[in-house]
């Protein structure tokens, strides 16, 4: 498979499997601390990295998504839906994506697709997953105001 649709099936996959959890500060829980939960997942997120495995180490390929693709959040909702919204550069292609998430045995449940969920702190996580084909995925977002 050649360099170029691995990043487009890349960035398709991770649209279309989206998810995270964030709250707004640290004090959404008792102890002070975030977990996951469908409070942390509701709100704003937006990708701040994109790496995919390859030879056992994973390889950052956030420079290969379009720039009209970068500046997009996801909005996750209470309802167990999301969807992203293109936000500042338009793309010229068709950048409609929803879907659906929940949160099951400890991972978040999207599409088909289970994430073990890192968090980072109350406002960034790191998500990492197995694709369709086999190919292993780790994308950290951060929660927008």
């Amino acid at each position: 498979m050649n360099t170029k649709y691995q990043i487009y099936l890349l960035v398709v996959i991770l649209f279309f499997n989206a998810c995270s959890k964030g709250g707004a500060d640290n004090t959404n829980t008792p102890n002070g601390k975030c977990t996951l939960s469908n409070s942390y997942v509701v709100g704003k997120w937006q990708f701040e990295k994109v790496e995919i495995k390859q030879n056992g180490v994973y390889i950052d390929q956030t420079s290969l998504i379009e720039p009209c693709q970068k500046d997009d959040y996801f909005l996750f909702s209470s309802n167990g839906t999301y969807t992203r919204i293109d936000a500042g550069l338009a793309c010229t292609f068709q950048n409609v994506e929803n879907g659906t998430w929940s949160i099951i045995n400890g991972q978040v449940y999207s599409n088909g697709i289970y994430q073990t969920v890192t968090i980072l702190n109350c406002n960034k996580s790191i998500r990492e997953f197995t694709g369709k084909y086999g190919e292993q995925y780790r994308y950290t977002m951060n929660r927008l105001p």
